[in-house]
């Protein structure tokens, strides 16, 4: 029996697989933003701009890669994702940053010369006092899209004092330097790529190595330390070492929380059904739903019937550790709904 394949799934695979592509190849430089926010932000460009008419013709990981970056360097240059900005540029994610560049006009890799990079680092001495020194917040949210494009390419004052006004907003929103994903590298200076055979690999190649939210690193640095391997956690947009033990002491004076689940009724009803990406996991209650979402302040874990509807987590070491962090019985699925291993229930 013959069976025809939707062009939309075709569409759908290709950009979910380019989009990981763009993720692993830009860690540092996504580790920058608030990666929900940025996500939004590509989609929408997406939406208003369109694909390339390299991509509309031949529909490959490549081509659809490549739109991701012209769209991700477009909304860099012209400012638009200043305000999910979370922390200033390393030096790592300023590489990529030139590479994206780069790539979005249309330099091969690992040329030189040419149009020089627009997001210089802003440690960068200045040799004398420009017109932009008491340049504001206010000031440049008033300025037109238009206006900041053509100053970007033709000042470099006005792009050392937008900088500036980046790394001010991030110094004022961290709390010591939290970036929230973590690397994990060995005593020896190689660094946690991933598990082989239920083995873990490691590489001394930089790029390579993998990131993580914090339980998930904890987790695993548990297991390394009973194996006789000593590993450290370092944030990812800063390179700075990092604990990420559980933060298990509470006030006297604060009351225990009483974990439930809340169903939301929430349903969607024929073609309009959602479909998780394979690789993904979501959660089960005891209460037959499926987690469609966590309120931690008022230890609510809402509940939907369909996994569509679900709450996906992008591993199965994330989901188990997200399941055991809440004193209730889960069990793991995977993307499409079906069982995946035993209950896992909360400490």
């Amino acid at each position: 029996m013959s069976t025809t394949i939707s062009p939309l799934a075709v569409v759908q695979a290709t950009g979910v697989a380019a989009v990981d592509l763009f993720l692993r190849t830009y860690a540092d430089f996504v580790a920058l933003f608030d990666s929900e926010e940025l996500a939004k932000a590509l989609q929408d460009e997406l939406a208003i701009v369109g694909v390339s008419e390299n991509t509309k013709q031949s529909m490959t990981i490549e081509n659809f890669f490549k739109d991701i970056e012209r769209l991700c360097f477009d909304l860099l240059e012209r400012g638009a994702l200043r305000r999910i900005q979370r922390f200033g540029i390393t030096p790592e994610a300023q590489a990529q940053i030139e590479r994206l560049e780069n790539s979005a006009r249309g330099i091969p890799r690992g040329a030189t010369g040419g149009k020089r990079n627009s997001y210089q680092s802003a440690d960068a001495p200045q040799e004398s006092v420009s017109k932009w020194a008491n340049f504001t917040n206010d000031q440049y949210n008033r300025m037109s899209a238009t206006e900041v494009r053509n100053l970007r390419r033709t000042d470099p004052d006005f792009v050392a004092a937008v900088a500036r006004l980046a790394d001010e907003d991030t110094a004022k929103g961290l709390v010591g330097g939290a970036t929230g994903r973590v690397y994990l590298k060995r005593s020896d200076g190689l660094y946690f790529e991933l598990f082989r055979n239920q083995q873990p690999v490691f590489t001394s190649i930089f790029d390579s190595r993998a990131h993580m939210v914090y339980s998930e690193a904890h987790r695993l640095l548990t297991m390394f330390s009973g194996r006789g391997v000593q590993c450290q956690a370092y944030e990812m947009g800063n390179n700075a070492l990092t604990d990420v033990s559980p933060r298990t002491v509470v006030p006297a004076e604060v009351p225990e929380k009483i974990w439930r689940f809340e169903p939301t009724g929430i349903m969607t009803v024929g073609q309009n059904q959602r479909k998780h990406r394979p690789g993904t996991f979501i959660l089960k209650g005891n209460n037959g739903e499926f987690v469609f979402s966590i309120d931690d302040v008022a230890a609510v874990v809402k509940t939907c019937t369909q996994p569509g509807n679900a709450r996906a987590w992008t591993s199965r070491e994330t989901a188990i550790a997200q399941a055991e962090s809440i004193p209730l019985p889960f069990q793991l699925y995977r993307h499409d709904g079906l069982l995946d291993t035993a209950t896992h229930s909360g400490s």
